[in-house]
């Protein structure tokens, strides 16, 4: 099925991508101009379900195609980073537009019900404790930060709590 378009009845709900015996794919239009379509996608299956947000500034789209997601992976930016090394009015207000802080992946897990939030695609430079918090004073579920190659068990806890 093709990505709706911006401004229509459907633009807001989240449509099937792919379905087969073991797993259902289903994505929705979220926000991250200039670009059309950016799309968040959540994968289902018997195990448990897992969605990513993409790239894409807080959206009440991803919060609905999350909705009692056992994972949400979401993007985070560091807008402090790139304010305090003088980058462009017309990045930062990109960076501001398209792109969510910490703290607003924090709500969209929140507004889910996400069980667990795992911030990764990371734009600007900050320690894993800065990511952490800012996520969690929005969001009080388990915050990960990714790191490469770490796993995260769905649909239920993994023997320490986190990684599988």
């Amino acid at each position: 099925m093709a990505a709706p378009e911006p401004g229509s009845a459907a633009a807001g709900e989240p449509f099937e991508v792919y379905a087969d015996e073991l797993i259902t794919v289903t994505a929705v239009l979220v926000d991250h101009p200039p670009v059309h379509p950016a799309l968040a996608c959540r994968i289902d299956s018997a195990y448990g379900s897992v969605t990513f947000s993409g790239d894409t500034a807080e959206s009440e789209n991803l919060v609905q195609l999350a909705e009692g997601t056992d994972v949400l992976v979401h993007e985070a930016v560091n807008l402090d980073y790139y304010r305090a090394r003088g980058f462009s009015p017309a990045f930062l207000a990109h960076q501001e537009n398209s792109h969510t802080p910490p703290a607003g992946a924090g709500r969209v897990a929140k507004a889910a019900g996400a069980r667990r939030l795992v911030l990764s695609h990371f734009a600007g430079l900050a320690d894993a404790a800065h990511w952490h918090d800012e996520a969690a004073s929005t969001y009080d579920g388990p915050v990960d930060v990714a790191t490469s190659g770490a796993r995260y068990r769905v649909g239920g806890p993994s023997a320490d709590g986190a990684r599988a």
